[in-house]
């Protein structure tokens, strides 16, 4: 997982913080069923779980000074067995280093 806050964004290095605090809890939290649940659920998994985190920076930024409207990247991979499901918000994207080639996983997404 890697977040980025948001550059000219106030509140950026929080919302990352906030982010790689929260991201592996809000996972782990799921994992017994992210560990046999089909392809499918896992991706609507990770996707509300992403959600989740929008909506917990949303409410921290409220409670600090000059925080409001904060924000930040995120890409993360989630490995099961022989898949790795890639997940991504803003401009921050995967990529796999393989035989000496890069290929990009994921795309820029806007939030």
């Amino acid at each position: 997982m890697v977040s980025d806050g948001l550059s000219g964004c106030a509140g950026g290095a929080l919302a990352a913080k906030i982010i790689a605090r929260d991201m592996p809890f809000l996972v782990n939290s799921k994992l017994k069923y992210l560990k046999t649940c089909s392809i499918e659920a896992t991706n609507s998994i990770l996707t509300k779980t992403i959600i989740e985190l929008g909506s917990n920076m949303r409410s921290e930024s409220m409670k600090v000074f000059d925080a409001a409207g904060m924000g930040a990247t995120l890409v993360m991979a989630l490995l099961r067995k022989n898949r790795a499901f890639i997940a991504n918000v803003g401009d921050s994207r995967a990529y796999l280093f393989r035989r000496g080639k890069l290929s990009q996983l994921s795309e820029t997404t806007l939030s």
